[in-house]
């Protein structure tokens, strides 16, 4: 395995360590890049980087849109998980093994504290060999302070004092894993994202539920579905009587009912019968075909309006909870800041709409516990 010299030497003292995340080496590799990754977080987690969320540099990228892994970007991200240091890297094919690159990030101050280049063999990610490989790799990026004078000294303990009484009683300290509610800053692009969809497409939804709704209305006799029925079934009154859908039926018989069926007139009630039959093809006919297709085309409309229903329900929905994640936080039990992202990644937080093939909408979601 070679080594190149660092940019920088990063030393951690004992009284230093602070949470970090080593992020999942990018790779196209994934099995070496996995065991790597592995490998280095235990060696990292033993010269005290270690304590942060184990996610890869793929779902950092996704996470906070980050699309040519600036290190502002990236330090956004590593304030969103809570953590003082990130460590990543690239793992690439370099004749019959491996180059890796890898870098410390500064979270707060957005710069890199350290960064090298190793050549790594094969044989170095063989299990015998690959907890040594990691450990060299840190040693190069984090020299092994030799003696207690390499570090930094140590504070004078402060004087013990005896505490004053308080003429008002403390306030009872935040419990840990509790919530606060309002927006981050920065908030997280893929939260704005979700939500800016979820409520257009609910709009969106809606404005289709009240314009079909508006077009199926039984007592808008001026437009719509009403007027272009009574306007075709109208057109029926100069043809042969069998052909003819009247519209002085009464309110319990359905122009459409009627145009598909036989009645039978007994007294001045209507008797429904079988349903009138295509001499042409034996199939389903009609009394008019043009009523017939004005009736069909209420039919699909209204299967649309009801699908838009259950639409505008779901996108309704899926806005009151993109609406939770930008306003309602956990809190770091270290540090009272947000984790919320972690939450819902730990927890597989999943919404989805998918149309059926016999009409509608089927609405699905989940969360693991």
């Amino acid at each position: 395995m070679a080594l190149t010299a660092p940019m920088a030497l990063l030393r951690v003292g004992p009284e230093a360590e602070a949470p970090a995340s080593v992020l999942g080496l990018d790779s196209k590799d994934v099995q070496a890049a996995s065991k790597l990754t592995n490998a280095l977080r235990k060696a990292f987690a033993n010269r005290g980087l270690s304590g942060g969320e184990e996610i890869s540099l793929e779902e950092m990228r996704l996470t906070m849109g980050c699309s040519n892994d600036g290190v502002s970007c990236l330090a956004e991200g590593g304030k969103t998980l809570g953590v003082r240091r990130l460590v990543f890297g690239y793992l690439a094919p370099s004749g019959s093994g491996y180059q890796l690159d890898i870098q410390i990030l500064d979270v707060d101050g957005a710069t890199l504290e350290a960064q090298t280049s190793v050549e790594i063999s094969k044989g170095d990610l063989k299990d015998s060999a690959i907890d040594d490989t990691a450990a060299r790799i840190v040693n190069e990026l984090m020299p092994p302070q030799e003696a207690d004078a390499d570090l930094p000294p140590r504070p004078e303990p402060l004087p013990e004092v005896e505490p004053e009484p308080e003429p008002e009683p403390e306030p009872e300290p935040e419990r840990e894993g509790g919530v606060w509610f309002g927006l981050e800053k920065p908030t997280p692009r893929w939260k704005w994202a979700g939500f800016g969809v979820s409520i257009a497409l609910a709009a969106a939804s809606a404005g289709v539920v009240i314009g079909t709704g508006v077009w199926l209305e039984p007592r808008n006799s001026s437009s719509g579905f009403r007027k272009e029925l009574e306007d075709a079934a109208r057109a029926t009154l100069d043809k042969p009587e069998f052909n003819q859908v009247p519209l002085t039926l009464p309110a319990y018989v359905s122009l459409c009912d009627y145009n598909r069926y036989h009645y039978d007139k007994v007294g001045d009630q209507y008797i429904k019968g079988a349903e009138i039959q295509d001499p042409k093809t034996g199939g389903a006919g009609a009394r008019d075909q043009k009523v017939g297709e004005v009736c069909t085309k209420g039919e699909n409309i209204k299967t649309v309006n009801t699908a838009f229903i259950v639409a505008t329900a779901a996108m309704g929905l899926s806005t009151l909870v993109f609406t939770g994640v930008l306003l309602i936080h956990r809190k770091n039990k270290n540090k009272g800041q947000p984790k919320d992202e972690a939450f819902f990644r730990r927890r597989g937080l999943s919404l989805g709409v998918a149309p059926r093939p016999e009409g509608g909408f089927t609405f699905g979601g989940g969360l693991r516990f």
